[in-house]
C-alpha cells in the first residue's frame, strides 16, 4: 500500500491540523486545512475503485424496495422539480452505482435518463448507461440537470471533477445537484463520524462546499442540511444537499425580469404565503421588486446588513440585524433579493457561518 501526501484540494494550503489518526488496521489519516479548513484523506491511498465499489453496499446491495433509500430519492426529485417544472429535461447521474435513482425517476415520469459509473454494465434500453467517461463525452450531450449523489466524498480531486462535469455535460442554465455527508454536524457535537473511512477522501461542511464551488467557476444556489438519522432516510447520518450552477450575472436585463416576475405573480404569491418560515435577505432594488407582488409585511422576517437602516420600517416590517439568524431554525429559509452576484455569494456565505441549518437561495429561481 502507497500513501500519498498532498496538498490542498481546495485551496492549495501545505499546513494542516490532525484531526483523526488511525494506526489500525491500517494508517488512516484526516488532516484540516489552516487556511480553508477543509477537512481531507492526507496522506491518502488510492483505492482499486472498480474492486472495491463491486463488492460493496455501495453497488451491489441498493433496491427500490428499500423505504428509507426511496425517501432520499423522493427529496431530491422534489429539489429538481422545485428548479424544474417540467419533466421534459435530461438528467445525468454522474457516479450512478446499480442505477437505482435512474429507475426511480423513470418510474416517476422522467424519460431524458442517462447514468455514468465504471462499474456498470453500458446499455441503452429507457435508460442511457455509460461505464466509459470518454464515450460519454464523445456524445458531446449536455444536460439540464446533474446529480452526484454520494459521489463527492469519494473523490481524489473535487475541483478537477467538477470543473470537468461543468465544462463538457453542464448547460448554460443547468443545475448540479449535491448530496455529501455533513461533517460539520459531528464536529458540532465532538464526535468523529462513521464516514472517516478509506474510501472518503473529503469530508464537506457548507463553508467547504460553498468554497469548492467558486473555485470551479459555480454558484451556490442553494444549500440545507438534513438529519437523515431522525427521519429515517438513507444514508443514516447527517447530509448536505446543495445545488449548483454556472457563474453568470443573475440578472443581464433588468426590464426583462420584471416581466418575468409579472408572469410568475401567482407562484410567488404562492411560495411567499404558504410557507410561514420563510424570511428575506436584502433591502434594495430587488426588495423594490418583489414588494409589486407580495406583501412584504406577511414575511417572517426582514433581515439586511446595512447597520444605517437596521431597525428601521420598511414596506410595514422592522428590518432585523442579520445576526438574530442564529435563532433560526433548520426549517426556515431565507430569500436573498440582492441584484448583484458577488453580493449574493458573500450574504449566502454570511448566512451559513451564523446559522448551518436553515436553506438559502435567490428569488431569481422563483421566475424560473
Amino acid at each position: 500500500m502507497i500513501l500519498k501526501k498532498r496538498k490542498c484540494p481546495i485551496c492549495n494550503g501545505n499546513r494542516f491540523i490532525k484531526i483523526f489518526n488511525q494506526k489500525k488496521p491500517s494508517l488512516l489519516t484526516f488532516v484540516s486545512c489552516d487556511k480553508c479548513e477543509f477537512v481531507f484523506q492526507n496522506p491518502y491511498y488510492k483505492i482499486n475503485d472498480k474492486i472495491f465499489y463491486k463488492k460493496r453496499i455501495y453497488f451491489a446491495a441498493i433496491s427500490l424496495s428499500s423505504l428509507e433509500l426511496r425517501k432520499r430519492f423522493n427529496f431530491m426529485k422534489k429539489e429538481i422539480k422545485n428548479f424544474f417544472l417540467s419533466n421534459k429535461i435530461s438528467i445525468l447521474d454522474y457516479g450512478c452505482g446499480n442505477g437505482v435513482f435512474l429507475k426511480y425517476l423513470k418510474l416517476n415520469n422522467f424519460k431524458d435518463l442517462t447514468g455514468y459509473d465504471f462499474n456498470i454494465k453500458s446499455e441503452k434500453k429507457g435508460i442511457f448507461f455509460y461505464n466509459n467517461l470518454k464515450i460519454l463525452r464523445n456524445t458531446k450531450k449536455k444536460f439540464d440537470v446533474i446529480v452526484l449523489n454520494h459521489v463527492l466524498e469519494h473523490i481524489i480531486n473535487p475541483i478537477k471533477e467538477l470543473t470537468y462535469i461543468r465544462k463538457y455535460f453542464l448547460k448554460n442554465n443547468s443545475k448540479i445537484f449535491i448530496e455529501v455527508p455533513n461533517y460539520a454536524i459531528f464536529e458540532a457535537n465532538g464526535i468523529k463520524p462513521g464516514n472517516f473511512v478509506r474510501e472518503h477522501y473529503s469530508q464537506f461542511s457548507i463553508k467547504s462546499l460553498y468554497n469548492l464551488a467558486l473555485k470551479c467557476g459555480l454558484n451556490l444556489e442553494k444549500i440545507q442540511s438534513i438529519d437523515s438519522l431522525n427521519e429515517n432516510r438513507d444514508p443514516f447520518m447527517p447530509v448536505l444537499v446543495a445545488v449548483m450552477g454556472k457563474n453568470k450575472n443573475l440578472i443581464t436585463n433588468p426590464s426583462f425580469f420584471k416581466k418575468k416576475l409579472l408572469n410568475k405573480k401567482k407562484k410567488i404569491q404562492n411560495f411567499f404565503y404558504k410557507k410561514k418560515e420563510i424570511s428575506i435577505y436584502g433591502c434594495g432594488e430587488g426588495l423594490d421588486y418583489l414588494s409589486t407582488l407580495i406583501n412584504i409585511n406577511k414575511i417572517k422576517y426582514l433581515f439586511d446588513g446595512n447597520i444605517n437602516i437596521i431597525s428601521k420600517i420598511m414596506y410595514g416590517k422592522k428590518i432585523l440585524n442579520p445576526i438574530l439568524i442564529k435563532k433560526l431554525s433548520k426549517k426556515d429559509k431565507i430569500v436573498i433579493t440582492s441584484l448583484s452576484q458577488k453580493n449574493t455569494q458573500d450574504i449566502m456565505k454570511k448566512i451559513f457561518a451564523l446559522n448551518p441549518l436553515v436553506s438559502v437561495f435567490h428569488f431569481s429561481r422563483l421566475v424560473k
